[in-house]
């Protein structure tokens, strides 16, 4: 998380709130969780990692900025927010992002959330 300034930020964020991260690799624990079929979750001030799914630093590293950025936003959970921390996952990979980086983000999340609407009712 210390290659970017976006983890950086992550990182602070985490220690400054205590917000736990978990990293679970056991099939049961990850079943227990919910967490069978996606990279994490945040719940209240946790992040939770499916490490089974998330199988590289790299990756471990974007869920935990992903999921972060659910609580350090409180943008809760649509289309949108899901665009927003696949957005700084991907600037803490990449380090800059181009329009076709941001539409292809959009694409995904459309792809992968439809139950989700674009914007939650406020």
């Amino acid at each position: 998380l210390n290659k970017s300034e976006v983890g950086k930020t992550v990182l602070d964020f985490i220690r400054k709130n205590g917000t736990s991260v978990n990293v679970y690799y056991n099939k049961v624990t990850i079943e227990d969780t919910g967490l069978e079929g996606s990279y994490g979750q945040a719940m209240g001030n946790h992040i939770y990692i499916n490490g089974r799914a998330a199988q590289s630093i790299q990756k471990i590293a974007e869920t935990i900025i992903h999921e972060a950025t659910h609580i350090r936003l409180d943008i809760g959970y649509d289309q949108h927010a899901e665009a927003v921390c696949d957005y700084y996952a991907r600037l803490h990979t990449k380090g800059s992002l181009t329009g076709d980086d941001i539409r292809d983000i959009i694409k995904s999340v459309k792809e992968r959330y439809p139950e989700y609407r674009w914007r939650r009712k406020i």
